[in-house]
């Protein structure tokens, strides 16, 4: 194809990330290692965790709509790539985050029965 395969795109798309790694650990605390891993998230919100069967569209996110050579529009496509990987969805992978949803579920219903009837 005229726009590079699969591969031609992901191998740009680490190749820009990585070198924008100290920026976005510094503005957003998103940190991407000397390989283009990513190593840390940002915590957007105590206690909230993005669904991390979207994280293939946050790096594309990050690769293709962001401004990265002007300061405003950078930023403001730094945050709705933030926001859009950070909304509250149905998860992609449903049996990824029902580890986390039951155990909580279980931990509220253990704490409603254990209460003293009197308290």
């Amino acid at each position: 194809p005229a726009q590079g395969s699969r591969g031609e795109i992901c191998t740009l798309a680490v190749e820009l990330i990585t070198a924008k790694g100290p920026m976005l650990a510094e503005y957003v605390g998103l940190q991407i290692d000397d390989q283009g891993c990513l190593s840390a998230l940002p915590v957007l919100l105590e206690g909230w965790a993005p669904d991390l069967g979207r994280l293939p569209g946050l790096v594309l996110g990050l690769a293709r709509d962001v401004e990265w050579e002007e300061e405003g529009p950078c930023f403001r496509g730094l945050a709705q790539v933030l926001a859009d990987f950070y909304a509250l969805r149905a998860p992609l992978l449903p049996a990824a985050s029902t580890g986390a949803e039951a155990a909580a579920a279980a931990a509220a219903e253990g704490g409603e029965q254990g209460a003293p009837a009197g308290a």
